[in-house]
């Protein structure tokens, strides 16, 4: 005998436009199992749930205060499993070849000496670029801080643990999709010394502006349907305060108010607050 069925249309938040909608199917299994597919389900599912998915995607804002987004004590949420961070230049796709995404800046007045063009700015200035397991990183310690339950899929040692992770979590990946990145070596005065912009050290920029816009993509699985989808920006500068990096006496002579670390750190936690501050994203977390 058939289950009796129950149709629940629930729209996503945040999604702005009904243009290219597409159905994503929910249900549970007559054994308990949770089930997500762009495909209609078996007639004998248990209770389907119908979410409409859109090709647009809600731009977010952050908060100011972490308090303001912290998991309640109260509530219970399912681990969310994070994939590696990716910048968009790094896809083999020609179109993405040579992105600008920033500027090269010298001298004390911070004078334009050239544009960051991706990926080739950042293979040969691999300091100011931190690694994708890196910005992985930065958003991870975010979000245990906010108390949700989260772990890096690349830091899962054991094998079998992995795989259903990969298949049946809840996987979040985050893509750099946009850069607008300023730096300026105010103590450089003449860019002969180094040849060109790219060749400068990164300790020699003290000056920081950063602008960071992220794409995020939760799936059931991570080659699963799209469950949510949004884009956040995160800022940082210290562009009227960065001073030289280097001091007599000071070990390492390292300031670490202006290392690029900390502009990228800053705009990826701030890019990760606006997703934790979306109600429609929190409720795909929610416990089953």
């Amino acid at each position: 005998m058939l289950n009796r069925r129950r149709l629940i249309v629930v729209p996503l938040l945040l999604l702005f436009s009904l243009a290219g909608q597409a159905a994503l199917y929910k249900w549970v299994d007559e054994n308990g199992n949770v089930h997500y597919s762009d495909k209609n389900p078996a007639e004998n599912a248990g209770a389907i749930q119908t979410i409409e998915e859109t090709q647009s995607t809600k731009k977010l804002t952050a908060p100011q205060k972490l308090e303001a987004i912290t998991r309640p004590a109260n509530t219970s949420t399912q681990v969310l499993y994070l994939d590696q961070v990716r910048y968009i230049w790094d896809r083999p796709s020609a179109a993405v070849k040579r992105i600008k995404a920033g500027v090269y800046h010298i001298g004390e007045g911070c004078t334009s000496r050239g544009a960051m063009k991706m990926p080739q700015s950042s293979s040969r200035q691999t300091r100011l670029f931190p690694e994708g397991r890196d910005m992985t990183g930065y958003a991870f310690r975010l979000i245990r801080k906010l108390d949700y339950p989260t772990t890096i899929i690349d830091q899962i040692w054991d094998a079998r643990s992995r795989r259903n992770a990969m298949a049946e979590g809840l996987v979040l990946r985050a893509e750099i999709i946009g850069s607008d990145y300023d730096v300026c070596a105010r103590q450089v005065e003449n860019i002969k010394k180094y040849g060109t912009s790219e060749k400068i050290p990164y300790w020699e920029f003290t000056k920081h502006r950063l602008k960071l816009e992220v794409k995020w993509v939760l799936r059931r699985g991570i080659e699963g349907p799209v469950m949510y989808e949004a884009t956040s920006v995160g800022k940082y500068s210290n562009w009227k305060t960065g001073r030289a990096n280097w001091k007599k006496g000071q070990y390492g002579g390292w300031k670490a108010d202006n290392t690029p670390t900390k502009a990228f750190t800053s705009a990826m936690t701030k890019a990760t607050m606006a997703l934790f501050a979306d109600p429609g994203f929190l409720q795909m977390l929610a416990a089953e």
